[in-house]
C-alpha cells in the first residue's frame, strides 16, 4: 500500500473538522457543515462561558483545551519534546469569558489549529508513531460535537438524559 496521498488525506479531514464541508464532498461531518472554528464564532461569550447542568466544562474550556492541544503538537512538530511537561488541567479551570476574551480564544485556536495543519502538509510521516500523533489529533477534534441542523432552524429541546455534555448547541 502506498501512503503517498496519506498527508493530503489527513489534510482534508482536518479541514472538514475545522472549516465544515461543502455539499458534495463530507468525509465526517454532515454535508454543510460549518465546521468547528464556524461554529464556535456563532457563540457568544455568555453561551461559551455557561457551565452544563449535568457538570463538566464550558465550550470555553474546550476550545482552550483544543488551544493547547494544537500548541503541543505544533511544537511537537517543530522536534520539541512538548508532550513531556504537559499541563492539561489549566483549561479545565476556566469558568467565565468576556467577549473581548472569546474572541481572542477562538482566534488563538483557529491559529494553532492551521499551524497545525501546515505542520502535517510539511512534515514527513517518518514513523508510526509520528503517524499515531496526526491520527489521534484529528480523531480528538472529531469527538467535539457539531451542529447537525442548518443555522436557520433551531434544534428541538434536548432530553434531560442526553449523554452530550455541552452546556449550549454550537450553532
Amino acid at each position: 500500500m502506498s501512503t503517498t496521498g496519506m498527508p493530503t488525506a489527513l489534510i482534508d479531514v482536518l479541514s472538514h473538522l475545522l472549516d465544515g464541508t461543502g455539499s458534495s464532498e463530507s468525509w465526517v461531518l454532515n454535508p454543510n457543515d460549518r465546521g468547528l472554528l464556524n461554529s464556535l464564532d456563532s457563540l457568544s461569550a455568555e453561551d461559551a462561558s455557561r457551565m452544563p447542568d449535568s457538570g463538566g466544562s464550558s465550550i470555553d474550556a474546550h476550545a482552550d483545551h483544543l488551544r493547547y492541544a494544537f500548541e503541543l503538537l505544533n511544537a511537537w512538530s517543530r522536534g520539541s519534546d512538548a508532550f513531556k511537561s504537559a499541563d492539561y488541567t489549566t483549561s479545565w479551570t476556566r469558568t467565565t469569558v468576556s467577549a473581548a476574551e472569546w474572541a481572542e480564544r477562538r482566534a488563538a485556536l483557529r491559529r494553532k489549529a492551521y499551524e497545525w495543519r501546515t505542520a502535517i502538509a510539511d512534515r514527513p510521516i517518518a514513523d508510526t508513531f509520528g503517524l499515531t500523533v496526526i491520527v489521534a489529533a484529528i480523531a480528538h477534534l472529531a469527538c467535539v460535537p457539531h451542529r447537525r441542523n442548518p443555522p436557520d432552524r433551531p434544534l428541538p429541546p434536548r432530553p434531560r438524559g442526553d449523554r452530550i455534555s455541552s452546556p449550549a448547541r454550537i450553532e
